[in-house]
């Protein structure tokens, strides 16, 4: 069963009560106490609040929330204002300072500081380690290396052999092939690949129940960064 919270707005100079799910940013909010869970993210105008932000943060105490006594400038593309003057989406209120508490709404939906937790947890941005970037140094001087090694293979060949032999061209490719082969493991990316997922299970199964959502990190596990 969905339980949606109301809220009070101040609007067209008329005190309304709607769902939380209509709170828009710039929309004049009332705060209240009693556990009110704030809809979305709020910069107090007026009065202050004490508020759990256990849910989000961990921390057990009540922490308390102050109107600006100063003018703040807007923050820049992506910013937020100081979080002693906010109160954060998806936690509680649990006492206001009477009927003077007013807040504007500043962020919505997956736009407050809870939905970006969410959106990191439901889409984490793309691991890439530094000995990754490495490889691609390595496997392009391996790349060169064999088509060096190729050519020079091909034309001992035909110097040597195909001159005299009248040996066909197909089969100086061959050997050059096998020889570029030899240089650039083929298997070798499924090997890495093989061996994570493979460390990942034994992790899993047995005694130490360890379930790791990023395979890639278990080959620095252990490493200490000086």
């Amino acid at each position: 069963m969905e339980v949606t919270s109301r809220v009070k707005l101040l609007r067209s100079g008329k005190i309304i009560e709607v769902s939380a799910e209509e709170v828009v940013p710039g929309d004049i909010v009332k705060v209240t106490g009693g556990d009110w869970p704030v809809p979305c993210d709020l910069l107090l105008l007026r009065g202050a609040a004490v508020c759990d932000e256990s849910t989000l943060t961990g921390e057990s105490m009540p922490v308390q929330r102050l109107a600006p006594t100063e003018q703040l400038q807007d923050p820049a593309d992506g910013g937020r204002f100081p979080g002693k003057h906010v109160l954060v989406a998806g936690t509680t209120v649990l006492q206001a300072s009477g009927d003077d508490a007013w807040a504007v709404a500043t962020h919505t939906g997956v736009y407050t500081q809870k939905g970006q937790l969410l959106l990191l947890i439901l889409y984490p941005p793309k691991l890439l380690f530094k000995y990754d970037e490495q490889l691609v140094v390595v496997f392009t001087l391996l790349i060169g290396y064999a088509l060096f090694v190729m050519s020079a293979t091909m034309k001992i060949q035909y110097t040597l052999y195909a001159a005299d032999q009248k040996l066909p061209l197909t089969a100086m490719w061959a050997s050059g092939v096998f020889t570029c082969s030899s240089v650039l493991p083929t298997m070798l990316h499924v090997v890495l690949s093989v061996g994570s997922v493979m460390a990942a299970q034994r992790l899993k199964t047995g005694t130490s129940c360890v379930f790791c959502a990023s395979p890639k990190r278990i080959a620095l596990g252990g490493k200490v960064r000086a």
